[in-house]
């Protein structure tokens, strides 16, 4: 008898790690309006009850999705980067991993065993699917069933907006919502452009990304058309960027010939941000004086639309021994 309830001994599946336990105690049930959840552990339980409290925000979100039909750009690095950084600036965030790999949110070392899956196919709470993992972020991710959530859609005709309609009131508790999309196309890219209202490009400086770009821009364009989305691209970001090598500065020159105002300072290339990942930490937290931490600071001053404060950390940068140099 747990709370003047009669519960069964029988084991039981955590709603937050999956673990399989008996359950014996009181505190191991969760109830959460007409659902009642079972976890394993206290740790497990205060997860749980963080995730589906996220604060309350009143201003509209600005919705952000990070794409490159092309791999290898650096594109899930910059959506954990500034989904962090705008946490860190005191931002309500919240990062969707829609890339079936799950590398976003276990760079930041999110374990929850529900998520987009739940949200899209059963038809859960948005607030049960998002776990918090920094003060301000949480992340609502899917990893390997993604896969089957993606041909779930496929057998569903795409449901181009099924995202947008699941996410309902539950976006209005963050200032931004940042979308790590998968490279490809696919009918979960699909659903992440079609909310989103912007779309950063990270562009890795090399030739054959260069090519990828008019790729992408085609499809991007399909898009847009097919289905009446006002989606824009907000910014070109250049990535793996190195001043030494003549190359980068060609393709800098190319980016901006064609983009213009919409190319980014770019990201330079830097050791310490393929470490961060290891240690399940954000750049500004794994090495907040390196050229990676410098680099995805300034852009994250540039979408919060602060041109002042993206000077004042170049400034800062130069006062403290000069621009911090890549490696």
């Amino acid at each position: 008898m747990l709370n003047g309830q009669e519960v069964s001994m029988a084991e039981a599946s955590c709603a937050v790690c999956g673990a399989h336990f008996e359950l014996r105690f009181a505190f191991q049930l969760v109830s959460l309006g007409s659902e009642q959840l079972r976890v394993c552990s206290m740790p497990c339980r205060q997860r749980l009850l963080q995730s589906v409290q996220p604060p309350r925000v009143t201003q509209e979100s600005v919705r952000l999705a990070v794409l490159n039909l092309k791999g290898g750009t650096g594109k899930t690095t910059t959506a954990v980067s500034l989904a962090a950084g705008l946490a860190e600036a005191g931002q309500e965030t919240l990062l969707l991993d829609l890339d079936a790999q799950g590398h976003a949110a276990s760079s930041l070392g999110a374990k929850t065993s529900h998520g987009l899956y739940e949200l899209l196919v059963d038809g859960w709470p948005a607030r049960q699917c998002a776990v918090r993992v920094r003060k301000h972020l949480h992340v609502m991710g899917g990893e390997q069933k993604l896969v089957a959530l993606e041909l779930w859609l496929a057998q569903q005709g795409g449901q181009g907006r099924l995202l947008s309609e699941r996410l309902g009131a539950f976006e209005s508790a963050f200032r931004y919502v940042i979308l790590d999309c998968g490279p490809a196309q696919s009918s979960l890219n699909l659903n992440g452009l079609l909310y989103a209202q912007r779309v950063l490009v990270p562009v890795s400086c090399d030739y054959l990304s260069l090519l990828g770009v008019k790729q992408m821009l085609r499809s991007f364009e399909q898009i847009r058309k097919a289905h009446g989305s006002k989606v824009e691209i907000w910014g070109i970001l250049p990535t793996f960027y190195d001043r030494r090598n003549r190359m980068s500065d060609e393709a800098m020159k190319t980016l901006k010939g064609y983009f213009r105002e919409k190319v980014l300072s770019p990201i330079r290339i830097n050791t310490t941000l393929k470490e961060a990942p290891q240690q399940q930490k954000s750049i500004f937290e794994y090495a907040p004086n390196s050229a990676g931490s410098f680099d995805y600071r300034r852009l994250v001053q540039q979408i919060l639309g602060n041109s002042e404060g993206s000077e004042a950390v170049y400034e800062e940068g130069r006062s403290s021994g000069g621009r911090p140099e890549q490696t």
